[in-house]
């Protein structure tokens, strides 16, 4: 028996050439058959015919699988995932990786203009869920921080939180930035209330840290920030404090940029003696304006205002006039209070060499009026009398030396 060139199904010929039909079951196999074989090409090729798939549904531990591996698979639900081939995923991760690719190639600038422009149609759906700020911690503590304003988020939050701020507690990680064991007690307590008007720098500083509260008297109890290196360490400890109880709260960080920026005033503060005494005075200042805004809902202080704040601060002060007083003195005058030799003395004169000699200017010119022994730069260091006369003027400390004048001595 042969196969028919023309029907293999339908009909055979036998070795006379006469057609015989096939058996039913037969032709039943074959219809079968190409019905399961167009099916599978069906599936291949992602074509459906007006009917359901026949193949099984992917399992749940296989679609938990499958979003671990491909993560952008989770932005689709668990019935469409369950309804697709599997080639087709495989495809839909093959997009996204191109995708992916192309967003790298991108110039930075152009990425982020893009997610800018994009940001405000993006919105991300915070589920509902508890926290209790230790061992619960909610997903939405997670989210990128903010992108607007420094203002903006101060007054949403006084919207928002309200007066008082929040229960205050001090089991911080301080220790992981290096400030463990600086904050105090009454530290904790007012920064955690954003309109507290006792909040003080010197709460931050480590030489307070240990003392406790005794009633109406707790201010007194804080010892004075006496150098600048105490300073320093307190307004870090105190940015890193507000950094964990209020991340959105930028009003210590625009202080201390302000201070970073003008070298914590040094050209303000070139004659005062007590610098980190009228910084701290400043600074609390400061805390007590911003308490005052937030109760007021009004923006805290930024770092460009902050510059006329400390202008209007120092201007008050007593060392104000006598650093305006200073300033408006003629060069020779300036470098005359400040010990130095007058810009049109001989160069030699302002040789280091010559300088540590320590004799008195004004005495070889005949004009000190100091006995010998007392004569003192104003800033208490001793000077000679005696003759600062140069033979060699290319080896300035070898001088005269004598004990006159050098103006009546040497022509």
């Amino acid at each position: 028996m042969k196969f028919s060139t023309r029907s293999h199904l339908c009909s055979t010929t036998t070795d006379a050439g006469g057609p015989h039909l096939l058996p039913e079951a037969d032709v039943e196999n074959f219809i079968r058959d190409a019905r399961q074989l167009h099916e599978d090409e069906q599936l291949r090729s992602g074509v459906r015919s007006g009917h359901q798939r026949t193949d099984p549904a992917i399992r749940e531990e296989d679609l938990v699988h499958l979003k671990t591996k491909f993560p952008f698979l989770a932005g689709f639900s668990e019935h469409f995932l369950k309804t697709q081939p599997l080639d087709r995923l495989v495809k839909l991760e093959s997009a996204q990786r191109k995708m992916r690719e192309l967003d790298q190639s991108k110039d930075s600038e152009d990425r982020l203009t893009a997610n800018k422009t994009n940001m405000e149609d993006t919105f991300v759906e915070v589920k509902a869920g508890r926290d209790n700020r230790c061992s619960i911690l909610h997903d939405a503590r997670f989210l990128c921080g903010p992108s607007t304003s420094a203002g903006r988020i101060w007054l949403a939050a006084r919207r928002s939180i309200g007066l008082q701020g929040f229960p205050p507690v001090n089991n911080y990680d301080m220790e992981a930035v290096g400030m463990a064991g600086v904050v105090t007690a009454k530290g904790w307590i007012e920064i955690h209330n954003p309109s507290s008007s006792r909040i003080s720098i010197k709460q931050f500083n480590i030489n307070n840290v240990g003392q406790k509260l005794s009633g109406s008297s707790q201010d007194s109890q804080d010892a004075d920030i006496m150098d600048l290196g105490e300073l320093k360490l307190a307004l870090r400890a105190m940015r890193t404090a507000m950094s964990l109880v209020m991340p959105w709260n930028l009003s210590i960080a625009a202080l201390e940029g302000f201070l970073i920026q003008t070298n914590f005033c040094s050209a303000d503060l070139a004659s005062v003696e007590r610098k980190a005494q009228v910084l701290t005075q400043f600074c609390d200042y400061v805390l007590s304006r911003n308490s005052e805004r937030w109760r007021n809902e009004q923006q805290f202080l930024t770092s460009g205002e902050l510059k006329e704040v400390w202008f209007t601060f120092f201007s008050a002060r007593p060392q104000a006039s006598i650093q305006q007083r200073f300033r408006s003195q003629p060069p020779q005058k300036k470098q005359r209070l400040l010990g130095q030799p007058p810009s049109d003395r001989p160069a030699h004169h302002s040789d280091p060499s010559f300088m540590a000699l320590n004799i008195c200017f004004l005495y070889n010119e005949g004009k000190c009026s100091k006995p010998s022994g007392s004569c003192t730069t104003k800033y208490g260091r001793p000077l000679k009398h005696v003759c600062n006369h140069l033979e060699d003027v290319s080896k300035p400390s070898d001088v005269c030396g004598k004990d006159h004048p050098r103006v009546k001595n040497h022509k």
